[in-house]
């Protein structure tokens, strides 16, 4: 007889069974980036089965390479192999249609339909099928990125009806391997991650003065020799302390390089993936590792090998083995890289070398060249004629404007627009790179929470960018190519900080070089970047939550004798909780909801809560309200107005600078010594002066050689108090000179801070100094 508990059991289990497979599948919202130029959300979904069949219609090699392609993520997560067929195979449902057409009229465009029982793709070429397939990929669950098995997930696509095709023909990014080596699978990952946001030209940075990174067979000694130097991955980067070769001292060495194999195989998985490589061999300067390795090459009466100096690391243009060298060096590159292109640099050749060189100058006279800025053109002029002669064209940094272009170089324009403009003005070719919207090497939020980097570029900033600028002549736009972003990566070591440094920025810039302008919309980005943020997170991508970190800003009020606190983050969303005495801010924190007042000394701490958890890292910012905030100052020289600070208050405005000298708190002097007197307006008790200095020696921003601080009672005789430099030179950023005394009283404070003048390494580069508050109490 049967148990009645047994068959209740039973019963339970079958409705649970019967209520699964009943239950609809989630649909993720379409959140894709770039957003494409049309898109309609439909209702309804595609699930995708492995019964699903992938149809061909009139494909080529490319067509089948990507539906193999489509395959892989199903065959990654749920061991699927869908069946791939042809046209002749006859499927009204559950198929999945990749068709090559006529009827699409743009090269990379394509259109997509779907609908419960079919996904169709229509484009011209293989491209514009690859491009579908990456947003299908957009519109799957975002588990299709997992790193791991994930049966139970159903692969739903929502119904959607797409049109797109890219703005610009050129969306391009960089990556700076000669700085620090990136080994050849990571590079295939990089490729991977522009790829998947439609991203076309890999511009591969693979010599520079600290690394060469390309085996060439005729000269061993440059991977032998050059692609290695001492291992200082623990400290600073420091240009001047580079030492190239594999040290016979038995310190360790830092380095590798390509094989040509290696090459080969990189190649042409970014060919699969429709992506061209284009590869920099830098000349004339930024050649230190090629002069190491073979110094014959160097100009004559200058010696760099073993006391780099930069200006000296350019070959030399007056010793014909210099052009010899490099064409034999191109002659092999070529026969790795099928692109049209080769970048050759062109950048910062700091012209010292070629001035001292008898060599060189001789050259000047026998060409009729008046500078040495004709000499550099002339240089390029002669490896452009030879690159072409070799059916290749040439493209360089915009500096290879100086001295005269040669006639079919393309520029890449690296300092602002304005290179890109003249250049597109003359009649050439521009890609648009400024590196105040697309350099991802630059801090992407406040210093103090960020890894090592340079200067800033916001989220918002890079979203900012357009290629074609507004102030360009109508008949001159068409030379503007595209964009192109780039990571240079002087303090990036590692993998997972490459994808720090590019992810999310790399979302905004795929965008703005894709979709058209008219459909750019900074808040539905937000919203499509955060939603792609799970799709990181499944891909294992070690992407920067910078844009959550609260900014903290204030204004002092001299009239009331109070500081007015404002805080937000870049998004401009999600909960801000803050604390004023230092500590952590948690539950119990204050919940910011709008600008509010200090009437003392603060140090706030503030964090975005996103769900009730904090998001981000927490931001810190040190608020002074102290003798002599607010008082009148004077200054013996003034700043470098490069350099303005919030004006000539900035130094007893209460607030402190962050560790990015640019932030608005910091007055810049260069070359100057500092002097100023405060005026406390009536005699005051002074036990305490302390001010801070900004130290980035690679920005040329040092310390002073000393601090000192008096005191007067009339203005007029005053007695030195203390004179301090009790400071860690090797750490960067912010660094406090604080004196501590016994009480005194005094009216006027003046403080005198002394500029070293120039880089240790170098006269000519004049050294500066950054101080943001001087704090009397």
């Amino acid at each position: 007889m049967r148990s009645p508990r047994n068959f209740l059991s039973l019963v339970i289990l079958t409705i649970l069974l019967i209520s699964c497979q009943s239950e609809k599948p989630r649909v993720v919202p379409v959140n894709l980036i770039p957003t494409p130029v049309d898109l309609q959300i439909n209702s309804g979904y595609f699930e995708i089965n492995k019964e699903t069949v992938i149809q061909l219609i009139n494909p080529d090699a490319d067509v089948e390479w990507v539906a193999g392609y489509l395959n892989t993520f199903f065959h990654t997560i749920n061991q699927w192999e869908l069946p791939v067929q042809t046209a002749q195979a006859s499927h009204s449902s559950n198929v999945i249609k990749l068709e090559l057409s006529d009827d699409v009229e743009n090269e990379e465009g394509y259109e997509l339909d779907v609908n419960e029982e079919i996904i169709h793709v229509r484009a011209k070429n293989a491209i514009g099928v690859f491009y579908a397939v990456q947003t299908i990929r957009q519109l799957l669950p975002f588990e299709i990125d997992a790193q791991k098995t994930e049966k139970s997930v159903r692969w739903t696509v929502p119904a959607v009806s797409v049109k797109d095709e890219p703005r610009f023909g050129w969306r391009g990014l960089h990556l700076d391997v000669s700085r620090h080596f990136f080994p050849k699978e990571f590079i295939k990952k990089y490729l991977d991650h522009m790829a998947r946001y439609k991203l076309n030209v890999f511009h591969w940075h693979l010599v520079d003065g600290p690394g060469w990174r390309i085996q060439i067979d005729k000269y061993p000694k440059l991977t032998e020799v050059g692609a290695w130097r001492v291992d200082k991955r623990k400290e600073a980067w420091d240009w001047s302390a580079t030492e190239i070769g594999k040290p016979a001292d038995g310190r360790p060495a830092y380095g590798g390089f390509y094989t040509k194999d290696d090459i080969r195989e990189i190649v042409a998985y970014a060919k699969e993936r429709f992506i061209e490589v284009i590869p920099e061999i830098e000349m004339p300067g930024h050649s230190y590792a090629a002069l190491a390795a073979y110094p014959e090459l160097i100009c004559v009466d200058n010696d760099i090998i073993g006391n780099i100096k930069f200006g000296t690391d350019a070959f030399c243009a007056g010793n014909e083995q210099s052009y010899e060298f490099l064409r034999n060096v191109i002659d092999e590159v070529i026969e790795l890289f099928p692109s049209k292109l080769i970048h050759i640099g062109g950048d910062e050749v700091v012209k010292t070398a070629w001035h001292n060189c008898s060599r060189c100058q001789n050259l000047m006279k026998r060409e009729n060249l008046k500078d040495e800025e004709e000499l550099q053109s002339h240089f390029i002029s002669k490896m452009a004629a030879y690159i072409e002669s070799k059916g290749k064209e040439i493209i360089g940094w915009d500096e290879i404007l100086e001295g005269g272009l040669a006639e079919n170089a393309k520029v890449m324009s690296w300092r602002g627009m304005q290179g890109g403009i003249k250049s597109a003005n003359m009649g050439h070719d521009v890609i648009m790179a400024p590196n105040s919207y697309t350099y991802f090497d630059l801090y992407q939020g406040d210093q103090e929470l960020e890894p090592p980097a340079y200067s800033q570029l916001l989220l918002t900033q890079v979203y900012k960018f357009d290629p074609v600028p507004a102030d360009i002549a109508e008949d001159k736009k068409h030379h503007i190519l595209g964009g192109h972003a780039a990571l240079w990566t002087e303090t990036v070591q590692t993998p997972e900080h490459v994808e720090y440094m590019i992810f999310p920025r790399l979302f905004a810039m795929a965008e703005t070089v894709w979709s058209p302008k008219k459909n750019l919309d900074w808040t539905s980005f937000k919203d499509r970047m955060e939603f792609n943020f799970n799709r990181l997170n499944e891909a294992g991508i070690n992407y920067a939550r910078s844009a959550y970190n609260v900014k903290i800003d204030g204004v002092l009020d001299t009239t009331n004798y109070h500081l007015e606190v404002v805080m937000s983050n870049e998004l401009d969303r999600y909960e801000i909780r803050y604390t004023l005495d230092g500590s952590e801010p948690g539950e119990d924190a204050k919940v910011y909801s709008g600008p509010f007042t200090l009437t003392e000394k603060a140090d706030i701490k503030a964090a975005t809560f996103k769900d009730g958890q904090p998001y981000g890292k927490v931001s810190y910012k040190e608020f002074n309200l102290h003798l002599a905030s607010g008082k009148s100052i004077e200054y013996t020289t003034l700043w470098n107005p490069r350099y303005p600070g919030s004006g000539k208050g900035t130094l007893v405005n209460g607030l402190t600078g962050s560790a990015n000298y640019r932030d608005g708190q910091w007055l810049g002097f260069q070359e100057d010594d500092i002097e100023v007197v405060i005026d406390l307006e009536s005699e005051q008790s002074v036990s305490s002066i302390r001010a801070h200095f900004n130290h980035k020696p690679n920005s040329w921003v040092y310390l002073p050689e000393y601090v000192t601080y008096a005191i007067s009672s009339d203005g007029v005789n005053f007695t030195e108090i203390a004179r301090t430099r009790e400071v860690d030179e090797k750490k960067t950023g912010v660094n406090e000179y604080k004196s501590t005394f016994e009480s005194v009283k005094a009216r006027y404070i003046k403080v005198f801070a002394k500029n070293i003048e120039h880089r240790p390494h170098n006269k000519d580069q004049k050294a500066w100094v950054f101080i943001d508050e001087i704090i009397v109490e």
